[in-house]
């Protein structure tokens, strides 16, 4: 994107992408951790910020610092390029969490959407273990624990676009969302 996309404004005045992303987590949430690797530019939020336990090693490690900060064993886990999460969505995620490890949606195409989902911090130990290994892909990890992946088909009876999943990865992204 070329620069930090959490403090990107769809519409000028409008609220920052990462404020979108916490008015929608906050209401089924009882504390929030935020995984940056610069501090600095989210003091203004007042929430715990965290730096990665494994630098240099991308989202994965973003996770791992976020799950071993928290405080709660079941964790709501978003990224901050996600600012049309609908929350009935998110509440769905966490209902589903006893008894699994992981609970991750899938899209349409059947691919994991693994930075909107739900974490126990049970996971720590695996995620670790991929991380020493530089097996770093952000759903890999997921086989080796129990997890319940949920259709996209399901999830559209609460968000019928799936606009929960729709996020900001290139400057050409801009334009089109500025429309909808």
């Amino acid at each position: 994107m070329g620069t930090d996309k959490a403090l990107l404004r769809l519409k000028p005045g409008g609220p920052r992408l990462l404020e979108m992303v916490l008015a929608a987590v906050q209401p089924l949430v009882t504390g929030i951790v935020i995984s940056t690797n610069r501090p600095d530019a989210y003091t203004w939020t007042g929430l715990p910020l965290v730096a990665d336990n494994f630098p240099n090693r991308g989202p994965l490690a973003g996770l791992e610092a976020g799950l071993a900060a928290s405080r709660a064993e079941t964790n709501l886990v978003v990224a901050c390029d996600m600012p049309w999460l609908e929350v009935a969505l998110l509440a769905f995620l966490l209902k589903q969490a006893p008894g699994y490890q992981a609970v991750v949606p899938l899209n349409p195409e059947g691919r994991a959407e693994p930075l909107c989902a739900v974490y126990s911090k049970e996971c720590l130990p695996v995620i670790r273990r991929h991380l020493a290994e530089d097996s770093l892909k952000m759903s890999g990890w997921l086989e080796d624990v129990k997890t319940l992946f949920v259709p996209a088909l399901k999830l559209a009876e609460l968000d019928p676009e799936l606009r929960s999943f729709r996020n900001l990865n290139r400057p050409t992204d801009l334009p089109v969302m500025y429309n909808e």
